[in-house]
């Protein structure tokens, strides 16, 4: 899974970078799809080839791991007064990780199962 964490943060620092040079809305939005569908694609690729049940875990974990500290930390890092204004965002950022992660432990299970009926039939 090193391999899709490795590609799953370089697409997220690459459409980071990226965002504030591209003008083009309609460009954006494809750079950002770009980043939201590889590590899908990747882990469905993962999935399948290795066969293992462990990856429905070990992509959503991932995607957590990587994606929940930064609002985390930018949540608790401000002072008490401004947390209940920034609770909202925190909540959003918590259900966009969970989503991605959900999204990805449906990927790789798609890939585990393609694998396995491959192999067997």
């Amino acid at each position: 899974m090193l391999v899709f964490a490795i590609v799953y943060w370089a697409t997220g620092i690459a459409a980071d970078m990226l965002g504030p040079r591209l003008g083009d809305g309609r460009l954006l939005g494809l750079v950002q799809g770009i980043g939201f569908a590889l590590p899908l694609v990747l882990a469905f690729a993962i999935g399948g080839f290795l066969r293992s049940w462990w990856c429905l875990i070990a992509s959503p974990l991932t995607i957590v791991l990587l994606q929940l500290p930064f609002p985390l930390y930018g949540f608790l890092s401000l002072p008490r007064s401004n947390r209940r204004q920034a609770a909202t965002g925190l909540f959003l950022a918590i259900a966009e990780v969970a989503i991605s992660a959900l999204l990805a432990m449906l990927a790789a299970g798609a890939g585990v199962l393609l694998g396995i009926l491959r192999t067997s039939g």
